[in-house]
């Protein structure tokens, strides 16, 4: 256990797929297609699965029911070589469950339907990620409760980690200082929702500026669908540009986006260049049916990012010559 680089602390659920052809409106049926049952998890175990195919050693921290959800979220993490020792099992909560609406271009839109990480609590928060001392990275999110992922990053930081967070779902209250976040992950909606009011169009450093004045996080990237992503680290602002490509789900390509970004940092690439990786690692996702099915291994990832010129030997470093951003 104490080989770990990584400690995922968030929700695992099992989704359920339905094609549309739009939104429906309040009071209207439509009917959809192809529902079913997919490998797809919540936030926290699609993000382990997809750091463990990328050869990262990663540990998942969490709670799920006596069901066969949970038994799901087992298997798959464990055949991507997860440690799940920490991952909590009760009788008295039942693993959460998501419905992903897909409509004609692929793209996702998600209900998710309660996760039995709510009834995570504080102890086993603090057990779990320190049972993982010589762990680099703690990445969490809000399909947890907001207040106790914000204790798994405190403990990870009181512990030496770099701290990922990704405040997804948004809270339903305004948010305080973060200065206890390394890094800031968010979408363009999470970016504006966190600030709280009313915007009117502005730049992307704008935006970032603004986010980072208040809620004084170090880093933040900003991801933009199939424009690419924006970051902002102290005084530093760049852009990824986006990779065109036919996409045909975008389910579960921002919790890929993040443990693509999380592998290149373990691989020593500085902020901007881990992000304009796992851009290329998003645009891959997206192009296949499925969240767990989308996530490459290395060497499926390796084979796809020498068409665009992109060396990925850095997915090959050792602990020894790791050299972590501070």
């Amino acid at each position: 256990m104490n080989n770990i680089q990584v400690v995922v602390v968030n929700s695992h659920g099992v989704g359920q797929y339905v094609h549309i052809p739009r939104l429906p409106v309040q009071g209207e049926t439509i009917r959809g297609w192809g529902w079913r049952v997919e490998q797809d998890g919540g936030k926290g175990s699609n993000t382990a699965i997809a750091l463990g195919r990328l050869g990262i050693r990663a540990a998942y921290v969490g709670k799920v029911g006596e069901d066969l959800w949970g038994d799901l979220g087992k298997l798959w993490m464990s055949e991507a070589g997860v440690d799940v020792s920490s991952m909590y099992r009760s009788s008295h909560v039942s693993t959460g469950t998501g419905l992903i609406m897909l409509d004609e271009d692929g793209k996702s839109t998600i209900i998710n339907g309660g996760s039995s990480g709510r009834a995570l609590t504080e102890e086993e928060i603090i057990q779990g990620v320190q049972k993982f001392p010589d762990a680099k990275i703690l990445m969490t999110g809000f399909e947890i409760p907001e207040h106790l992922a914000l204790l798994a990053a405190k403990t990870g930081k009181q512990r030496g980690m770099y701290t990922v967070v990704n405040p997804s779902p948004l809270p339903e209250n305004p948010m305080e200082s973060l200065d206890f976040v390394d890094l800031l992950l968010v979408n363009e909606v999470e970016a504006v929702g966190l600030l709280g009011e009313a915007r009117s169009v502005i730049s992307h450093k704008d935006l970032l500026d603004d986010l980072q004045r208040k809620l004084k996080c170090r880093q933040i990237i900003m991801t933009l669908g199939e424009s690419g992503a924006a970051g902002l680290d102290e005084n530093h602002f760049w852009t990824c540009q986006g990779i065109p490509v036919e996409a045909v789900d975008t389910t579960g390509a921002g919790d890929g986006f993040g443990a693509a970004l999380v592998a290149a940092l373990l691989g020593g690439r500085t902020l901007e260049e881990a992000s304009c990786w796992a851009n290329l690692y998003a645009a891959y996702t997206v192009q296949r049916m499925g969240t767990i099915p989308s996530y490459p291994t290395r060497d499926q990832i390796e084979e796809y990012a020498r068409q665009f010129g992109y060396d990925c030997s850095f997915l090959h470093v050792k602990d020894t010559e790791t050299e972590m951003i501070q």
